[in-house]
């Protein structure tokens, strides 16, 4: 017979087969409210999504939107994300990621951007 240790064990064992996340909003400019080294924090929380997923058999990571908290983010935010963005990861865009709400607009954004640096490549981006 099991003892009850045993069985607890066996449960977070359990491997997800997709992680969900949204409005991660990457930006370079601090929030007011933070005091904490904002880049470094998000860096981290992108890491942690990597190694959960990674846990997981590289399982995909799917985010809702706004991956960006404004639609033009800065050349040094692109490169931010291509660095540290967890793979595999799909997303579609939120508002905050389109000029002017509008998917019209979409190649004018910095989201667009990554859909062709990425070219499909661990990281997709449905526009």
């Amino acid at each position: 017979m099991m003892e009850r240790t045993e069985i607890k064990k066996k449960r977070r064992k359990r491997i997800a087969d997709a992680i969900f996340v949204s409005d991660i909003h990457l930006t370079d400019s601090c929030p007011v409210s933070r005091t904490d080294d904002y880049i470094e924090t998000q860096r981290v929380k992108l890491a942690f999504l990597q190694k959960l997923s990674e846990k997981n058999n590289n399982c995909v990571i799917l985010n809702a939107g706004d991956l960006f908290h404004h639609w033009k983010a800065s050349p040094w935010l692109c490169l931010f994300t291509y660095q540290h963005l967890p793979r595999p990861f799909i997303t579609i865009p939120g508002q905050h990621d389109l000029p002017m709400h509008s998917l019209a607009e979409k190649e004018k954004s910095a989201l667009y951007l990554l859909k062709m640096i990425f070219n499909n490549r661990d990281v997709h981006v449905f526009m």
